[in-house]
């Protein structure tokens, strides 16, 4: 849904649009002593810091030392860790020459608005040029693949989703609770693997929430997810993240690791029309960005733009799952992504084995190419397309 990407990382669904605040790009360790990079437009949390360390220095260690409390290491996806610091400890953390980077955590939040029925959005995938044909055809449903949506949780109990979903991990502040509070997380995994509105409808759904009933939370618990996800995901994978913030590198080079690892990222472009590369993680590398299309294959106007965006797909008035078992119609880049996730997940359950490059090689290639109305001067023209899956 279409989340508001104001000076927060937050949830890329336009179903108001998940927009996402810049943060900025954290400095390089200088000889001496470190920048600090805050949100200068983004929500920062305060005293809370993504801290990253140089090759060959401990997270553990280095947490330690200075006695940081609330600490999240990141070992496995990435060498840093998240805590609450002093003033005295940022200072000492300035000075450390092991330390590599440090950015000031920042807020992640989504809002959705509800729009009128307009179910077009899987006809459209399965076919090259309108008008829509009136069916969605397919001859494989995902089964044997497993989609990870890092988001508000997943309603496994949705009739739509069967016994196929259920929360893995949650952030710690929720302490074990990944349930769906906000909706947010159920329309998305809805669109990847919904009986009824899902494009892979017989995929395993697991959910990783980072974000509370109110669509907020932190990038250092987008990263925290990211690193459990490399460590126990289940393969063939695909994880779909519908949010987004300011540049982060740390969040970045956390979502390549994981693409990597063997699971195929999906994230939405966000909300701002902007550059999706001045974002993460849309603009991290080794993940597949989606931008938003309406029925009539027109950019959403709100659609982040630029290199960093390989395929639009549908995004604007697309219904699927909700709280309390029913349905609910939203718009954003939230919603464009999972299309993108779905198919990749169909895509696997034929060729399991394949990496990141191959899959995203084979879903630009067999994209429809010149279809996409509103596209600035350079833009890739690209619109998602399932082919015979």
């Amino acid at each position: 849904m279409r989340v508001a990407t104001r000076r927060l990382l937050q949830a890329a669904a336009v179903a108001t649009g998940v927009g996402a605040a810049a943060v900025a790009v954290p400095l390089l360790a200088e000889p001496e002593s470190v920048s600090v990079q805050v949100a200068a437009n983004g929500t920062p949390v305060p005293g809370q810091y993504i801290v990253t360390l140089k090759p060959g220095a401990s997270t553990s260690a280095e947490s330690g030392r200075i006695g940081a409390a609330d600490v999240k290491r990141f070992d496995g996806v990435l060498n840093a860790f998240s805590a609450r610091l002093t003033a005295g400890q940022l200072a000492a953390l300035r000075k450390n020459g092991r330390v590599a980077a440090i950015e000031q955590d920042q807020i992640v939040k989504t809002s959705t608005v509800q729009r009128s029925p307009l179910p077009w959005n899987l006809d459209r995938i399965d076919q090259r040029s309108l008008p829509l044909s009136k069916s969605y055809s397919y001859r494989r449903d995902g089964r044997g693949v497993t989609a990870y949506v890092i988001d508000t949780g997943i309603a496994a109990g949705h009739p739509q989703f069967g016994k196929r979903a259920r929360s893995v991990w949650s952030a710690p502040r929720f302490k074990g609770d990944g349930r769906d509070h906000n909706g947010h997380g159920t329309h998305v995994a809805g669109i990847i693997g919904a009986a009824h509105h899902g494009v892979a409808k017989g995929v395993q759904l697991r959910s990783l929430r980072v974000l509370d009933e109110y669509g907020s939370g932190s990038m250092s618990d987008v990263i925290a997810a990211a690193r459990w996800l490399r460590l126990n995901a289940a393969r063939p994978s695909v994880a779909n993240l519908s949010l987004t913030g300011n540049r982060s590198k740390a969040a970045n080079d956390a979502i390549a690791a994981l693409s990597r690892s063997g699971v195929f990222v999906t994230t939405a472009a966000g909300n701002d029309g902007d550059d999706a590369c001045r974002y993460s993680p849309a603009g991290a590398p080794l993940a597949f960005t989606v931008g938003a299309t309406d029925s009539a294959d027109r950019r959403a106007g709100w659609s982040n733009v630029g290199k960093c965006v390989e395929l639009h797909a549908p995004g604007k008035g697309i219904r699927s799952t909700w709280l309390g078992g029913g349905s609910r119609v939203a718009d954003g880049t939230s919603m464009a992504a999972p299309h993108a996730a779905g198919t990749a997940a169909l895509f696997l359950s034929h060729r399991p084995k394949v990496g990141f490059l191959e899959l995203q090689k084979w879903l630009i290639d067999t994209s429809t190419k010149g279809k996409v109305r509103g596209l600035p001067a350079g833009a890739r023209n690209r619109l998602l397309y399932k082919g015979g899956l």
